[in-house]
């Protein structure tokens, strides 16, 4: 295929096999059936054989680093094989095994729930598919395992404090004192007077990287007011020396991006910046994850609006509205913040920027470099777009990414809306999308 394998060309085709599958349910989707609802998608043969052969390739090399126990990279390749065929029953499986043995060894949700996703998946399409049966069966057997074990361990060093004199200790910890211990370095709140909101004086928590978080109402998080910076992301990567190294140096028609460490990081996938969240969990002992799209949408200010209706896909929500972050007028202010602008223009020639519209920066620009929406967050609306946690669409193929980015302009401003999402396949890197990382609030 001219561009790469998750072209327009290949959605139709996929689209259109769903849809088969889900008017047929008992009937196999063999290899000449897809290819007919292939060439029905108006893939040509040739392109047929080149999706074939990169299946093949990416179920090889799943299949080896799953035989060597290579979880991470098996993830990558057979990820990619699901992408490809998602109605193959085989495929799924053995993406879901990866995910699982990658939760049992280092305790990743993300990986726990996908694994979930794509047995339940299998046995959708064959009920009576023995393999992704046991499989369920295994994973929800090891998720009472741990949840034993917790609890048995929970006992454990009550009764150790109790035999050894220490039981007052443990009468005056605060029962959420063991769901969030103690960080290597403890996170602290300040007052920050000259910014408010609806809730008005606003506290800001700083955790060990310098990051900060402020609350949202409607929300129950807190949330990074700006983007992870590239100094954050080199931390975890220090730490974490098999990371991908790419995100180091990106550009953008040959233009540097994020060249600084204040600037945000960018040519992360949706993998790493999960992984970023699991770590940074693990260092300081509290829960960090991506937002999820009804999060952003709130700390975006559109409020409960979109999904006043009931739950819906982010796909269902993805329109063109007059609503942006700045507020209802077209185009934004000059330096409102960091899109299409005049520098962008003549570096890029064939950007369509805002006319007009300057904002002194060709690619990225340092993370709150602009000003801050109501609730006190930077770049909801430019800079780089973000990862959100949920699945774009119920075929579980891309993960939304909200926000404008640097290259976004027009005339009319649709590619700036708040109530736009792009989407991507979780294993795809651009040097246009970082992430932004919320904090579950304790009880305490």
């Amino acid at each position: 295929m001219e561009s790469d394998e998750f072209s327009g060309d290949l959605r139709k085709f996929l689209q259109k096999a769903f849809e088969v599958q889900a008017s047929e349910p008992k009937e196999r989707l063999t290899e000449d059936r897809l290819r007919e609802i292939a060439a029905r998608a108006g893939i040509s043969e040739e392109d047929w054989q080149e999706l074939c052969e990169a299946l093949s390739e990416h179920l090889q090399k799943g299949r080896n680093y799953l035989k060597f126990s290579n979880y991470p990279d098996s993830i990558i390749e057979l990820d990619s094989a699901v992408v490809i065929a998602p109605y193959r029953t085989d495929v799924l499986i053995d993406c879901g095994e990866a995910h699982f043995q990658h939760w049992k060894g280092t305790g990743s949700r993300q990986s726990r729930e996908r694994a979930r996703s794509l047995f339940e998946k299998s046995l959708r399409i064959d009920p009576g598919n023995a393999s992704a049966a046991d499989r369920l069966s295994n994973l929800r057997q090891s998720e009472e395992r741990k949840k034993r074990n917790a609890r048995k361990g929970v006992f454990v060093a009550l009764a150790t404090l109790v035999l050894s004199g220490g039981a007052w200790i443990a009468l005056s910890d605060s029962s959420s004192a063991a769901a969030y211990p103690k960080p290597e370095t403890t996170p602290r709140f300040i007052s920050d007077p000259s910014e408010s909101d609806d809730t008005g004086s606003r506290s800001i928590l700083t955790n060990s990287l310098g990051m900060q978080f402020v609350p949202v109402p409607g929300t129950s998080v807190l949330f990074g007011i700006h983007t992870t910076r590239m100094k954050d992301y080199a931390t975890f990567a220090a730490a974490n020396p098999g990371i991908d190294s790419s995100w180091r140096s990106q550009t953008f028609y040959n233009h540097p991006v994020s060249v600084g460490d204040s600037y945000p990081v960018v040519g992360v996938n949706w993998y790493e910046s999960a992984a970023f969240c699991e770590w940074l969990s693990e260092k300081e002992g509290r829960v960090y994850r991506l937002p999820t799209d009804r999060e952003w949408s709130i700390a975006a200010g559109l409020g409960e609006l979109e999904y006043a209706s009931g739950e819906v896909s982010p796909l269902m929500l993805n329109k063109d509205t007059a609503v942006w972050p700045w507020g209802a007028e077209w185009p934004p202010p000059d330096g409102t913040g960091n899109f299409a602008d005049s520098v962008a223009k003549t570096q890029i020639a064939t950007l369509v920027q805002i006319p007009g519209y300057t904002d002194g920066y060709g690619t990225t620009a340092p993370v709150m470099s602009f000003k801050p929406n109501r609730f006190g967050l930077f770049d909801m609306g430019g800079n780089v777009q973000q990862w959100c946690q949920d699945w774009y669409s119920p075929d579980n193929l891309d993960r939304v990414e909200r926000g404008g980015h640097y290259g976004l302009g027009g005339s009319d401003g649709k590619a700036l809306s708040s109530t736009r999402r792009d989407h991507h396949p979780p294993q795809v890197r651009t040097p246009y999308t970082g992430f932004r990382v919320v904090l579950e609030a304790s009880s305490d």
